[in-house]
């Protein structure tokens, strides 16, 4: 039963392309008929092609521009005054040819969002977006606050800000070195934003000096979007981002597989706890272990049926994104 004791799996996850094709209107041979829906693009991807000359060459250029409120130039001050951001970048960079440098700009956009712009190759961190992460702080009292007592209002934002940050670079990532993925972009770059922060701990840290520690608070972030007095429509349900909800379990999943002794603390205390009544009274739950499991499930913040999954879930995706750096995002002899 216990939580360190999961079997790491290996195993490689490859991502690739999926074509979108225009509808046949069913107009004559020899009209031009205008179309909503662009075909894609399917040239073969060669592994390197899109990688620049040398590694550590190019670098992400990060710049705070003016701000307009009092709320937002608070939110200017702290990130400027945290090294961790530009050190996670140079230190990514370092690792990676990047064909062109990117920026990486802090700015109003007139919308509460953060992205990546295929046209400009440049990524936005809204002001809008970092502000409404002191709000939803501020705002939350539950169960899943408890467990972060541990961080202040200041630590929600820098988590918040740096896992955002690290998963618009994901979609940028994708788009200069044409990465191929599978499945849902969204969660593919997730993965990568988890997977370079898991990559950034040293060995024995605390918690509270874990790099990894800001996924863990962009996890508390996603959770924190749950849909009320949303429209569930059509729009709704094609929006390409899988649920907060679910990208906070997906998150704090990695982390358990990666890490378990470091977060299981927090994210299944419910099983932290019924390990140590078993090491104290293996009597009562020799034989029992379901019953036991089902009672204090509710206090995990990622149930246990899929904790004991996690650490194949973190071997198979680190993997697949180890392998993607290591053969698109390097320069390869041809």
């Amino acid at each position: 039963m216990k939580l360190t004791s999961l079997v790491l799996a290996t195993a490689v996850l490859s991502l690739g392309v999926t074509a979108v094709l225009a509808q046949d209107t069913g107009a004559a041979d020899n009209v031009e008929t205008p179309t909503l829906i662009e075909k894609a693009d399917l040239e073969a991807l060669e592994p390197g092609a899109a990688a620049g000359q040398q590694l550590g060459e190019h670098r992400f250029i990060v710049s705070f521009e003016e701000t307009t409120t009092r709320a937002e130039a608070l939110v200017r001050t702290t990130l400027q005054n945290e090294p961790a951001f530009v050190g996670l970048l140079d230190s990514l960079a370092d690792q990676i040819a990047l064909p062109q440098d990117v920026p990486v700009r802090f700015k109003n956009c007139g919308e509460s969002n953060a992205y990546w712009s295929p046209a400009l190759k440049e990524i936005s961190m809204c002001y809008e977006l970092l502000t409404g992460f002191n709000q939803s702080f501020q705002e939350k009292e539950d169960a899943y606050r408890n467990a972060f007592k541990w961080a202040d209002q200041v630590e929600v934002l820098l988590g918040s800000t740096a896992f955002v940050m690290l998963h618009e670079i994901g979609h940028g990532m994708v788009d200069l070195f044409e990465l191929p993925v599978t499945g849902r972009e969204e969660d593919a770059v997730d993965q990568f934003a988890t997977f370079l922060l898991l990559a950034a701990d040293e060995p024995g840290q605390p918690l509270q000096e874990r790099s990894s520690r800001l996924a863990l608070l962009g996890a508390y972030f996603f959770e924190s979007l749950l849909p009320i007095g949303v429209e569930v429509n059509q729009r709704y349900w094609a929006d390409t981002h899988t649920f907060g909800a679910k990208r906070s379990i997906d998150i704090m999943c990695l982390l358990m597989g990666a890490a378990p002794e470091t977060y299981a603390e927090i994210v299944v205390s419910g099983g932290t706890m019924l390990n140590s009544f078993y090491n104290d009274h293996p009597e009562f739950i020799v034989g029992r272990e379901a019953e036991w499991i089902a009672k204090t499930d509710d206090l995990n913040l990622v149930p246990f049926s899929r904790v004991s999954k996690c650490a194949q879930e973190y071997a198979r995706y680190s993997g697949g994104w180890k392998y993607l750096i290591e053969t698109f995002m390097t320069p390869q002899a041809h």
